[in-house]
């Protein structure tokens, strides 16, 4: 086609030139069938690869701007949302950053997803009612989100090489594991997160990398300031140590009858040696005539919360003898210790106890100091205005649970 249209350039310049001095030809009508070859050769050829390479990024990078122009879409409802007939929803919002990495509505929203589906039910679907609910779950999710992002942040900036390559190796000893205990089936370790954890394996290997960073730094700067010495645990000893006392209990049992023939047959089974609990369910009692438990004073079954009339036939009485028949009021009755429980002092001197009450100190003073570093962090960390991002959040909650 080029080399046709230079043919008629060159005719045209000629005929100009020379002007009408020779004879004109008719000229024949002329057809030329077109190939996919007519297409390659002549055409304008980039100069260089990095002409190429920048036609390549300029294409990835419009395509990317279009992508990103708009964060918050909305289209019908999915299966991935809670089902409402007939209604829009948001599926993804953007709803701020937190040290630069942009936090989307679902990784709030997901996790509390069952609680808020029940809240929109209890509320009868009332927009305002289900706010008031909801805005708190949230805020918790997002204040959970914003602390781990901003503590991974410190312990990322504080890594050295060596640290970076011992937590890779690790990570590296999980996978294998993890496969190793499938039988080398990367598959079947997939599927087993999926159904146990809801997690990939990338996804469950990030979570355990998490962990391992927070883990490490809590103990590099929480951990030096946590001190629990003995004088602390004597003080708290004094302060709780009837808690670890066994306070004595006596559980008694009873049968009861409102007849002198159902006396007779009561004696007579005792008489032929059967058990209390035997006769009791033949008398029609149930559980065997047990009757109740009852705390041990330091004076013993003297002091326990019975009647009087019952207190005096029954103080004398060791665990498996019986008393009765004693007729009170219309109906006679038959009263054993089953069981007897003595009463435990314990000791500041026995070596669990001291575990026990350092253990307690020791979670306590770590929440304290805990509480204080992510104050700190949290005052130096960068990220959207709190309320401002559960509000975006509440109303992407609004939109898939209320409509």
């Amino acid at each position: 086609m080029l080399q046709m249209k230079r043919w008629i350039a060159i005719l045209v310049v000629c005929t100009l030139t020379l002007g009408c001095t020779t004879q004109l030809k008719v000229l024949q009508e002329t057809r030329q069938t077109i190939t996919p070859a007519d297409f390659v050769g002549d055409g304008a050829k980039l100069t260089s690869p990095q002409e190429v390479l920048f036609i390549e990024e300029s294409v990835i990078e419009e395509s990317v701007n279009e992508e990103l122009a708009e964060f918050e879409f909305v289209v019908e409802e999915s299966v991935l949302v809670p089902k409402r007939v007939d209604a829009a929803v948001i599926v993804e919002s953007l709803v701020g950053q937190v040290n630069g990495r942009p936090i989307f509505a679902n990784e709030i929203l997901e996790p509390i997803a069952d609680q808020l589906l029940v809240l929109s039910e209890e509320s009868n679907f009332d927009i305002t009612a289900f706010k008031n609910s909801a805005k708190q779950q949230i805020a918790n999710q997002m204040q959970a989100v914003v602390k781990s992002e901003l503590l991974l942040s410190e312990a990322k900036s504080g890594m050295t090489v060596e640290e970076k390559r011992g937590l890779f190796s690790y990570l590296q000893r999980v996978r294998e594991d993890m496969a190793s205990s499938a039988g080398g089936s990367q598959s079947a370790v997939t599927r087993q997160l999926l159904d146990e954890e809801g997690q990939t394996v990338d996804e469950y290997l990030d979570f355990k990398q998490q962990q391992v960073l927070i883990d490490q730094l809590l103990r590099e700067k929480v951990s030096p300031h946590i001190q629990v010495t003995w004088r602390d645990v004597l003080r708290e000893w004094e302060k709780n140590k009837h808690q670890f006392n066994v306070a004595g209990t006596v559980t008694l049992g009873m049968i009861r009858v409102s007849s002198d023939e159902e006396v007779v047959i009561v004696d007579d089974l005792f008489t032929r040696g059967e058990s209390f609990s035997t006769v009791a369910t033949s008398a029609g009692m149930d559980n065997g005539g047990v009757w109740d438990t009852f705390e041990l004073g330091e004076e013993g079954l003297a002091e326990i919360d019975v009647a009087d009339s019952i207190k005096t036939h029954i103080v004398d009485l060791d665990e498996g003898e019986i008393a009765g028949p004693i007729k009170i009021a219309s109906s006679s009755y038959w009263f054993t210790i089953i069981k007897i429980q003595e009463q435990k002092l314990a000791s500041i001197w026995e070596p669990q106890i001291q575990l026990r009450l350092r253990e307690y100190l020791y979670s306590v003073r770590s929440m304290i100091e805990e509480n204080r570093f992510l104050e700190r962090i949290l005052a130096d960390g960068s990220y959207d205005e709190f309320n401002e991002m559960v509000d975006r959040i509440l109303h992407v909650a609004v939109t898939r649970y209320m409509h």
